[in-house]
């Protein structure tokens, strides 16, 4: 069976492509042509629905006037964020499979306490 690509790297990438883009006020059209690729490409990289050749990003940096390592910054952190998620998803499948009530108790009222803050608006 083939595993699918994670194509969250070229949507964050994406993301912030267009952000950059939208920023100097310059469209897809315009990126596209100083790229020599085509608008469809072009929107396709910012959706995250193709993935990026290095050439690309590179040239995009500079269209920008971005470092490279600015521009993949975004895909970082989020992949920083994911790993979290994931470990303390199996700390609390963990805490669950003690069957420990006080500490179930103690892990739903603090995921509770937490869900409340997270609808609090600044």
């Amino acid at each position: 069976m083939k595993k699918e690509k994670d194509m969250s790297v070229y949507i964050d990438l994406g993301r912030k492509i267009k952000a950059e883009r939208l920023n100097l006020r310059l469209s897809q059209m315009q990126i596209a042509k100083d790229l020599e690729i085509s608008f469809q490409t072009y929107r396709r990289y910012e959706e995250g629905t193709n993935e990026m050749p290095i050439d690309i990003i590179l040239k995009i940096s500079e269209i920008f006037n971005l470092d490279i390592n600015e521009l993949l910054e975004v895909s970082k952190k989020n992949k920083n964020i994911e790993y979290e998620l994931e470990k303390n998803q199996l700390i609390i499948k963990k805490i669950y499979e003690t069957k420990n009530k006080k500490l179930i108790l103690a892990l739903n009222s603090a995921l509770n306490f937490i869900y409340e803050l997270s609808k609090v608006k600044d």
